[in-house]
């Protein structure tokens, strides 16, 4: 009997893999292609594929070449956004200022 175990995605990451086209990799080629394989921030040499709105659009128009530096940096600060986002919405964002900074007749 064979046993398969389903990879769960991490609650670290967006779970965008999971919701790519069948298509994908043919679509992350013709991207690749069009845009020369350079990275649309930098101009460097690109080796993945953005959406420029973070959305589920697949369509040509929404995808652009990033280098990974850009596209990780890009990532990085949408990821940051979208947990400020949640954490407003769920009730757990507190703007108040850091401990550190605050006098010492204020804490």
């Amino acid at each position: 009997m064979e046993v398969r175990v389903m990879a769960r995605p991490s609650k670290y990451t967006s779970g965008r893999r999971e919701r790519l086209p069948r298509n994908w990799k043919r679509l992350r080629l013709v991207v690749l292609h069009r845009d020369n394989h350079t990275c649309a921030e930098c101009g460097g040499v690109a080796s993945h594929v953005d959406h420029i709105v973070p959305n589920d659009d697949h369509s040509l128009s929404n995808l652009r070449a990033l280098c990974a530096s850009c596209h990780n940096r890009k990532t990085g600060r949408e990821g940051g956004q979208a947990k400020a986002r949640n954490q407003r919405k769920n009730g757990r964002f507190d703007a108040g200022p850091h401990p550190a900074y605050l006098r010492a007749d204020e804490g």
